[in-house]
């Protein structure tokens, strides 16, 4: 009888640690290991969603894609060390005063990608105007250099493009 009880403590211990094993490996394939934001990997479960949405229920979509203005040059005055910490601050912010049901990913680089998922156009440009003035408001302090950072958007919506890649090409111009 102890002894069965050991072993199926023994195998429940186990079994916790092999689904903890495996809940980091999902979270590390589906996440930018610097910003924690979503990869593009990922991002494209989501896109694909809506796509399907769209079509079955005619729920529109919004994508902005957005970068870092002068990011190269944020790297080559402070430091590689100072990209990574803006990118970490301006994600981390972001997040923070996102809607809940706004998705953010890295994209690649200092380049991002915003989903609304049931969105109006216009409210989604209203949201996205807020973050663009957020950012522009904030000064990054990096070791005692303060950092003034802003954002390019680009925005385009399943009302005007019929897939998620023609979205995000028309959003990128």
């Amino acid at each position: 009888m102890i002894l069965n009880h050991t072993y199926e403590r023994i195998l429940t211990k186990k079994n916790e640690n092999e689904q903890k094993q495996k809940d980091e490996l999902i979270y590390i394939a589906n996440h930018d290991p610097l910003t924690g934001l979503m990869n593009r990997r990922r991002i494209w479960e989501h896109l694909h969603f809506c796509e399907n949405q769209k079509k079955e229920k005619d729920i529109n979509y919004v994508i902005s894609i957005f970068d870092i203005d002068y990011f190269k040059r944020v790297n080559d005055t402070y430091g590689h060390a100072c990209g990574d910490f803006v990118l970490v601050e301006i994600s981390n912010l972001i997040k923070e005063n996102l809607s809940r049901d706004v998705k953010i990913a890295r994209w690649g680089g200092e380049e991002f990608l915003l989903l609304y998922k049931g969105y109006s156009d216009e409210k989604a440009i209203i949201e996205i105007e807020e973050i663009r003035k957020l950012i522009d408001e904030t000064f990054f302090d990096f070791l005692g250099t303060k950092i003034h950072i802003t954002l390019t958007f680009g925005v385009s919506s399943s009302l005007y493009c019929d897939t998620a890649e023609h979205i995000i090409i028309d959003a990128d111009k």
